[in-house]
This record gives C-alpha cells, sequence and structure tokens, in this order.
C-alpha cells in the first residue's frame, strides 16, 4: 500500500509516496463446509475495504449487499 504525502502547500509540486506493508504470510483458511456470508455497504472503508476485496480476490466467501466506498487506504475524517 501506497500512501501520498504532499511536500509543498497548496497540493503543488511533487508529492512523496511511502510504502507500507503489513508483512503477513498467507495460511490456507479453515472454513471446512461452513458457508460464509459477508455483507456490506458504502460505510465499509479502508481496511474494511481492503479485507472485503481478500475475500472477493481468493472466492472465500459470498458478498452480499452494496458496494464498498471504493476508499481503500487511509482515512481523513471531517465534518461539515
Amino acid at each position: 500500500m501506497q500512501v501520498s504525502q504532499m511536500i509543498y502547500p497548496n497540493q503543488e509540486g511533487k508529492c512523496i509516496n511511502k510504502n507500507y506493508n503489513w508483512m503477513l504470510e498467507p495460511q490456507q483458511p479453515y472454513l471446512g463446509d461452513k458457508q460464509i456470508i459477508f455483507i456490506t455497504d458504502s460505510r465499509a472503508i479502508s481496511y474494511a475495504e481492503s479485507f472485503m476485496s481478500y475475500i472477493k480476490g481468493f472466492e472465500l466467501a459470498q458478498i452480499i449487499g452494496q458496494p464498498t466506498a471504493g476508499t481503500n487506504g487511509d482515512v481523513n475524517m471531517f465534518n461539515l
């Protein structure tokens, strides 16, 4: 995962991309004969979205609901 960091005011010029790795070793999941279902919607952001992408990519379970927020990465919350 890369996170961009702006180094100039007003987001002008170059930015630095920092690399972050989870350093996790893949393991064979134990699901046995269980049917696994994940329910998601647009409130899934950041870590939840990364988690759902693994579920979908490795076809580990059925996913039902609505699309996720489409914002995989760090979250910057603010109130309007």
